[in-house]
């Protein structure tokens, strides 16, 4: 029998080990937002869902309008630090602005879960109603970077556009403020400006000035003269 030990031994370790028993799967303890509102309000996971969507777009919306803001200051102050003048200045900020802000608006659409994919499909099967709607835009648009380029005006001078007589303000993307002698803010078309006679009357420095005076018969002429020329 002592020689059937080795054997039996020998086999014994070739045996393979029995497999160890299965160790339960921990449960999920992580729960997710939606979830943990659901179990605490009652509401439906679905519109707790759609809610906090619509806070991430909101804050999108806010962080970006603010990003929007502090870009169109640094590209003023970058632009004023290279004496670049103030309209262009002014025209080249709100353009940056209005970039920046439409694709803060595509990525909050995008966080409520709208394709804005499907959005630019639509946008553009409709191109030919859209490009009549926004025709006047276009070309307000065009006009006001004719008005950069060419410089016709500038910011503080005084002209008369459009059959408007004012102080220009600003000249923004679509638009330009005047601020008449009566205290009066008026926003002309750029268009409107480009497409009339443009009267600058500060652009040269010496101009001249037509003033007509009644003098009473009798009165000196010689003596009224040198009171106008003093």
């Amino acid at each position: 029998m002592t020689s059937y030990l080795p054997l039996f031994l020998a086999q014994a370790a070739a045996a393979p080990a029995p497999n160890p028993a299965p160790t339960p799967v921990a449960p999920k303890l992580a729960l997710t937002i939606a979830e943990r509102f659901e179990q605490a309000t009652g509401l439906p996971s679905v519109v707790i869902a759609w809610g906090l969507k619509v806070v991430a777009a909101l804050v999108v919306l806010s962080v970006g309008y603010m990003a929007a803001g502090v870009i169109r200051n640094l590209v003023r102050r970058l632009l004023v630090k290279r004496n670049i003048d103030q309209t262009v200045t002014d025209f080249v900020g709100n353009l940056g602005h209005a970039a920046v802000m439409t694709f803060v608006v595509i990525t909050a659409l995008e966080q409520v879960g709208i394709d804005t994919k499907t959005f630019a499909a639509v946008v553009a099967a409709a191109g030919l109603a859209i490009g009549l709607a926004l025709q006047g835009g276009l070309s307000n648009f065009a006009a006001g970077f004719l008005i950069v380029t060419f410089r016709p005006f500038r910011k503080g001078d005084v002209i008369n556009g459009a059959g408007i007589e004012g102080t220009v303000e600003e000249v923004q993307i679509f638009s330009t403020t005047l601020h008449t002698a009566d205290n009066k803010k008026i926003i002309v078309p750029n268009s409107s400006i480009m497409n009339t006679t443009i009267t600058n009357y500060t652009s040269n420095p010496v101009r001249r000035v037509d003033l007509q005076l009644a003098i009473g018969a009798g009165q000196d002429l010689a003596a009224a003269h040198k009171v106008l020329l003093v």
